[in-house]
């Protein structure tokens, strides 16, 4: 064979091996994809002050719900509600997952029922996009709109006692992601410059920044509920309820 010819076909197997590993390597970028671990769940028990006990069983129901956030974002109002009146003497049933799901025997035995409605809209606004040879690179940041209408009912009647809205705009609740996609060149010089400027790796905080944002809105949410609900203000509505139920004690 002529070196010619020999050196042809180690030139074409350079370029078809290079071409693999090119190709291979622009689609391997790893993604970090930072996680976020909540920490204000765990410490509600012990910010609550105990007050005296009740011999009044409060009922919850869990949120009736229209958002797109996480489930575990609406389990822990659930649990945070649940804790806040209890640390204000009440004894607890529930959680039901809906009102209609209380019993007739429980209705008569239950003093107030508890009824969160949250509607929770979390938006992105794209704040910045720079696009790299290998990759593009996006910034901007999560906030949160809607409102939770708690509101406080007799089971039995379905009469309200207590209703408080808290606007979620209102509480000023933000945070900032980043988000890297990757380019994929469909020429053999595109993936030349893949291989020359590619990152080690690309970056995706949408994740971590949802649940920070979730994390952080709860606690202000935590802190609003904590303050309407009021012990006296529920005890004082007893002479009304009875008179609803058509009991003369509980």
């Amino acid at each position: 064979m002529k070196k010619s010819k020999i050196v042809q076909i180690l030139l074409i197997s350079f370029i078809g091996i290079l071409g693999l590993s090119l190709t291979g390597c622009a689609s391997r970028i790893p993604v970090k994809t930072p996680t976020y671990t909540w920490e204000a769940q765990s410490n509600l028990s012990k910010s609550l002050k105990r007050e005296k006990s009740s011999n009044l069983v409060i009922g919850i129901v869990d949120p009736e719900t229209q958002t797109n956030g996480s489930k575990e974002f609406e389990n822990a109002l659930t649990v945070a509600i649940s804790e806040i009146i209890s640390a204000k003497g009440f004894k607890l049933k529930g959680p039901y997952e809906s009102f209609d799901d209380i019993t007739y025997r429980d209705k008569k035995m239950i003093y107030l029922v508890f009824r969160p409605k949250l509607e929770l809209n979390i938006k992105a606004k794209a704040t910045k996009r720079e696009s790299h040879p290998s990759y593009n690179h996006y910034e901007g940041v999560y906030t949160a709109t809607g409102s939770l209408i708690l509101s406080v009912v007799e089971p039995m009647t379905g009469q309200t006692f207590i209703k408080r809205r808290i606007n979620l705009s209102d509480l000023g609740v933000s945070e900032k992601y980043v988000y890297e996609v990757q380019k994929i060149a469909g020429s053999m010089t595109g993936q030349l410059i893949d291989a020359a400027t590619a990152p080690t790796e690309l970056l995706d905080t949408r994740a971590y920044a949802k649940a920070k944002l979730e994390n952080e809105l709860y606690k202000k949410v935590v802190a609003k509920i904590a303050k309407y609900i009021d012990r006296e203000e529920i005890i004082s509505f007893k002479p009304d309820i009875l008179k609803l139920k058509g009991l003369k004690r509980f």
